[in-house]
């Protein structure tokens, strides 16, 4: 699945929308995240898989959503127009499906990395990156979400 990152950077032929869907992959993800983490700890109240993984709730779950569509509105009206003109014209049904979709997809990713750390008895996946539970914690979004992103792109959703 990361090799899709790098078909993603290079589908335009290395272009600039190569690019803004590259950084669109690790931001949307990103950013729902941390919109879910900080949702979760403030409200969170229903656990959404409590034996997979005790700390997310379906509180955050909904704000992971809203934090990815409000991040994909700073990225595709704000931000990436200015690197790539032809993405101004995105339509905003447009970027809403793909931030759903990265959305979710991601917190898919995140919870098949939970998966793998109860089945390996392990807390973090690696000590790499101090505080932030490993580089698969890290990257377990992102790397799930490479595939539909990908097909977003190429298959015309996002122009």
């Amino acid at each position: 699945m990361p090799s899709f990152m790098i078909l993603i950077r290079t589908f335009d032929g290395g272009g600039e929308l190569g690019i803004v869907a590259l950084i669109s992959l690790v931001a949307i993800p990103k950013i729902s995240d941390s919109a879910a983490y900080f949702t979760g700890k403030s409200i969170g109240k229903h656990k959404l898989a409590p034996k997979l993984s005790p700390g997310k709730t379906v509180e955050g779950a909904i704000g992971a959503i809203v934090g990815g569509c409000l991040g994909a509105w700073l990225f595709f009206e704000v931000l990436a127009p200015k690197a790539a003109p032809a993405i101004s014209d995105l339509a905003v049904w447009k970027w809403l499906v793909y931030a759903i979709v990265l959305t979710i997809t991601g917190m898919l990713g995140d919870l098949a990395e939970s998966l793998i750390k109860r089945d390996m008895q392990t807390k973090d996946s690696s000590s790499w990156l101090p505080g932030l539970g490993g580089i698969l914690d890290v990257m377990d979004s992102i790397t799930l979400s490479a595939v539909p992103a990908y097909l977003c792109w190429v298959s015309g959703l996002m122009s």
